[in-house]
């Protein structure tokens, strides 16, 4: 049976060991990482797991594990990846992309890792039996898993890290919660805080104003994305500035059901006009940064705007 090393919130290690299996006392973490490997390529080493799993058998994943007593979270990482996979990551390929505490459900400190790895795969070298078999993916393919609901749940951060370089980009503000027994669909979105003589553009349509911006195709990055639904819904080109942050909501009651849209803001400018929109409900609308902040449909985006200057009407 697994033992962990137990840690505050803020990952002071307390000296307490923890028995895997017995509830986790109140105030205590235990430490998690979950491993990213990479080739040259741009692929990722996913795995599937065994239909013996007591959990998502046989759902697709990255490798990773609890840390063990006496474990560090590198020495974890590469164990995981031994035992699971059979491969022998070198410590200097690594590093730690994020890091993140996870409460209700978990009580863990979550580690992620991204390796750099071209070596064969090596599954028959494997010291457990967790995995079913693995393979090298791109991010369509995982995409495609995700949204089949054939991939663990929990990972769905992998498409913002991804597309950002692994750079983190962590949620600031969560506006709303999920309803029990309601399954949301993951959305993530980028738009665009485009200002003009104290003037903010809004997309103007008959549900009221937003942001202009949309969802993420998979393989878009942030600001293509951008680019692609300013001249999609305004026809005007769009430059892309500095990234303002990111807020997520749980929307229970949309035409596209309950939905869990992340959205990342960025500043910049538009452009005029070179080509009719292709979404003709949709109308380009400059307004003061004060009343968008108090009068954009989504309060997501009130919230984005409420960070410009000139916002002081925001709530």
């Amino acid at each position: 049976m697994e033992t962990w090393d137990l840690y505050t919130k803020d990952r002071t290690l307390t000296g307490e060991a923890h028995l895997r299996g017995q509830p986790l006392p109140e105030g205590r973490y235990h430490l998690v990482v979950h491993v990213w490997v990479r080739n040259a390529k741009g692929q990722y080493l996913i795995s599937q797991r065994a239909a013996s799993r007591p959990t998502f058998p046989l759902l697709w994943e990255c490798t990773g594990g609890s840390v063990l007593k006496g474990e560090d979270s590198l020495t974890g990482a590469l164990r995981e990846a031994k035992e699971e996979l059979g491969i022998d990551l070198a410590p200097e390929s690594g590093r730690l992309a994020c890091s993140k505490v996870r409460g209700e459900g978990f009580q863990d400190i979550l580690d992620i890792w991204l390796f750099a790895y071209d070596g064969p795969l090596a599954l028959e070298n494997a010291t457990t039996e967790e995995v079913a078999q693995c393979r090298w993916m791109g991010e369509r393919e995982i995409q495609a898993l995700f949204d089949a609901g054939e991939f663990v749940d929990n990972l769905g951060y992998f498409f913002a890290l991804h597309r950002q370089g692994w750079q983190e980009m962590p949620v600031d503000k969560t506006v709303g919660s999920p309803e029990p027994g309601k399954a949301y669909t993951r959305r993530e979105g980028a738009y665009l805080l485009a200002l003009r003589d104290g003037m903010l553009a809004v997309a103007d349509t008959p549900t009221g104003w937003f942001l202009p911006g949309g969802g993420i195709d998979p393989g878009e990055t942030h600001q293509a994305c951008i680019c692609r639904e300013c001249l999609e819904e305004l026809g005007c080109p769009a430059q892309v500035g500095a990234y303002l942050g990111c807020v997520e909501g749980y929307l229970a009651e949309t035409d596209l059901g309950p939905l869990h849209p992340i959205q990342f803001y960025y500043t910049g400018a538009l452009g005029g006009a070179v080509q009719k929109p292709t979404e003709p409900d949709h109308a380009l609308l400059w307004v003061p940064v004060g009343e968008a902040a108090l009068h954009l449909k989504l309060e997501m985006q009130r919230l984005a705007v409420g960070r410009l200057p000139g916002a002081k009407g925001r709530k």
